[in-house]
């Protein structure tokens, strides 16, 4: 259970989640996109939490980045009237602020959210940005807590077959701890994926970021509990042997 849940944690920042419907691009054309909570577009200094990405912009290339991201920094400052950004009369240029914001490009039409949307303090938005960038430093270290934990174990049973030559135990291990990490990759994708399309229909954007992480880590710890059984069990008939206690 402990490493279930370290794992399901871990891969949910790793993973990208589709969006299982589309969306209208400017030109109106129907558009795939995906979720992700590790930054892919090829800025130095990311500053996002959370990236709704248009798929086919990120193939063509990366670094142009198109989609609808949870930010922290500066960002123009709009009246709150007229939409429009407030210019300083003194020097002409835009007049910044800083704080949570949401930055679009290419994605107004699927989600409704202008370029540069300020989210008010205190908002669900705002908290929602907030835990990510505080859980993100816990999920790797997660990832890397399970990979040593099944590293260790795996580690144990070759170190008994070195010494009595017999390596079905070995073998059961390996495909109990293969089970695993395939399970629970393969189930944080589905549930990463449904939570997404099904938050996106609820209110996109904090709908979608909330649904996909849920769901993946929902899907990656059960993935990850399921999967072990299945592979224990298999590889226990094919060789015969049981896989020891710990």
């Amino acid at each position: 259970m402990g490493k279930a849940g370290l794992t399901g944690l871990g891969l949910v920042q790793e993973l990208t989640y589709p969006l299982w419907k589309q969306f209208e691009e400017p030109q109106g054309k129907p558009k795939n996109f995906n979720l992700s909570f590790r930054d892919i577009s090829g800025f130095p200094q990311p500053t996002g939490q959370a990236y709704i990405n248009r798929i086919d912009s990120l193939t063509g290339n990366p670094t142009k980045w198109k989609g609808l991201r949870l930010d922290y920094g500066s960002f123009p400052a709009k009246d709150l009237l007229t939409r429009q950004n407030i210019i300083d009369p003194a020097t002409g240029n835009k007049i910044y602020e800083v704080g949570w914001h949401w930055n679009q490009g290419g994605s107004k039409n699927a989600f409704g959210i202008e370029n540069h949307t300020k989210i008010d303090a205190g908002s669900f938005a705002e908290t929602l940005g907030r835990t990510l960038e505080k859980a993100k430093p816990f999920g790797r270290a997660a990832l890397v807590g399970g990979v040593f934990l099944d590293a260790w174990a795996m580690g144990s049973v070759i170190h008994t077959g070195f010494q009595s030559s017999d390596w079905n135990p070995a073998v059961v291990e390996g495909a109990r701890i293969a089970g695993g990490w395939a399970g629970g990759w393969a189930a944080a994708q589905v549930g990463g994926g449904l939570g997404a399309t099904l938050g996106t229909t609820v209110l996109p954007g904090v709908g979608t970021i909330v649904g996909g992480a849920l769901g993946g880590l929902t899907g990656g710890a059960l993935g990850y509990l399921g999967g072990p059984a299945l592979g224990q069990s298999a590889a226990e008939q094919a060789t015969g042997s049981a896989r020891p206690e710990p």
